[in-house]
């Protein structure tokens, strides 16, 4: 069981303690109960069956009412006590399916396909329902013929239970591509491990309790690293619905009307070249085991004062086919990377070129410097509709995380 409290505003610092302040916090508890566990069924499959339970405790709700006078829907604040419960089930089973194409002669010794499939159901009851109580009607119109729904817990900090009854299949396929090498020295024959393509996917739902347009879009992924240095990313979407030239999905397949599996939608193609090879894993003396774990597990986050400086080129490619729309592309060059000017101070950078905008992407430099337990940093957008700064400095030690300074000035700020 994990349980958490927020109490967070939005407002500027000069207005934080006048009054009426304390009536814009936004507080909440949110508990959290996940059951999982996992059992081998026939040898080979793997079945995971699991129930999730949350409940948000509030002091804090909204009751909406029309207004016949200003022909408006108002919107009042209910103090008291009130908790929102919901809950869900799901089931999941997946195998491995391994196939091998092996050659005696040449350099290649064979060729390893692995397949995965993974199947599962999910069930939700509907939370809008009237015994519920986290749902009500209120008029929208003067004549009092048109209702709208809404949920008390609106603009809760942890939200409410959902609306709309859930029974999800949820299916996915995935593909991994393998080579294994002959490397021969004077004395031995070794075999090194070739990675052609890690990752070739393809998943989506079909939600039984839906009425129509029961079966969600197909999404398609694929990923492969090049020589430890080039990393290919792609993704796409396909709708199998049939859409009107006003851009309205309608509840016939392309299949049946088209003659077409599914309609292409949207995709993106990623090339990201580091131009400095990273240590496949870091280590060190001072920090702890959670923390080396955080940093192998995505470096790209930490800086290293130890490498002189980092570079990382990429190419990012964006299409999306609208039908009622101009379709849309977007084509940028992004690099960005670290320079250390000393073994205490380092620069990062971000920028690139939007080929469509011809104008400069997103763009941000920083400045870092380690203060022994002690690290400080400030970041500054030049550039653009968000161009902002933030300083900070911090302990650097994860049990004192909340110890800080820090000092911002944005677009939402007064200039």
């Amino acid at each position: 069981m994990t349980s958490s409290l927020l109490n967070s505003i939005a407002t500027k610092d000069t207005l934080l303690f006048r009054e009426g302040s304390l009536d814009q916090f936004r507080y909440g508890i949110q508990h959290t109960v996940p059951i999982n566990t996992s059992l081998n069924v026939a040898k080979y499959f793997t079945v995971s069956p699991g129930i999730s339970y949350t409940e948000r405790w509030y002091l804090k709700t909204i009751e909406k009412t029309w207004d016949p006078d200003s022909g408006v829907i108002d919107v009042d604040t209910v103090n008291g006590f009130k908790a929102a419960r919901d809950f869900s089930l799901s089931v999941n089973m997946n195998t491995r399916i391994y196939g091998m194409l092996q050659f005696r002669k040449g350099k290649i010794s064979a060729i390893r396909h692995v397949i995965t499939p993974t199947i599962g159901f999910s069930w939700r009851p509907d939370f809008s329902q009237r015994g519920h109580g986290y749902y009500k009607q209120v008029q929208a119109d003067s004549a009092g013929l048109l209702q709208q729904q809404y949920s008390i817990f609106e603009g809760g900090i942890y939200g409410g239970p959902g609306a709309g009854k859930s029974t999800l299949m949820n299916f996915s396929l995935d593909n991994n591509f393998e080579m294994k090498i002959r490397q021969k020295t004077d004395s031995t024959e070794t075999l090194k491990k070739v990675k052609l393509l890690e990752s070739l996917a393809l998943n989506g739902s079909y939600n039984f309790a839906a009425d129509s347009l029961r079966l969600s879009n197909i999404n398609v992924s694929g990923r492969v690293t090049i020589l430890e240095r080039v990393s290919l990313n792609m993704f796409g979407t396909f709708d199998p619905y049939v859409v009107t030239q006003e851009g309205v999905r309608i509840n016939t397949f392309e299949w049946d009307a088209n003659g077409k599996p599914a309609r292409f939608t949207n995709g993106n193609l990623s090339v990201n070249f580091n131009v400095t090879k990273r240590k496949k894993e870091y280590k060190s003396d001072k920090a702890t085991e959670t923390e080396l774990s955080e940093i192998n597990r995505d470096p790209e986050r930490y800086l290293d004062y130890n490498v002189p400086f980092n570079l990382t080129v990429g190419y990012n490619f964006f299409y999306q086919n609208n039908i009622a729309l101009p379709d849309q592309l977007t084509q940028t060059l992004n690099f960005s990377g670290d320079l250390s000017l000393t073994p205490a101070w380092k620069v990062t950078f971000n920028s690139g070129y939007d080929f469509e905008q011809k104008d400069l992407s997103y763009t941000s430099l920083g400045i870092n410097r380690d203060l022994h337990c002690w690290e400080m940093s400030l970041n500054w957008v030049p550039l653009g509709f968000q161009q902002n700064f933030f300083f900070q400095i911090n302990v650097k030690s994860s049990v004192l995380q909340d110890l800080k300074l820090t000092r911002k000035n944005d677009r939402f700020d007064n200039r």
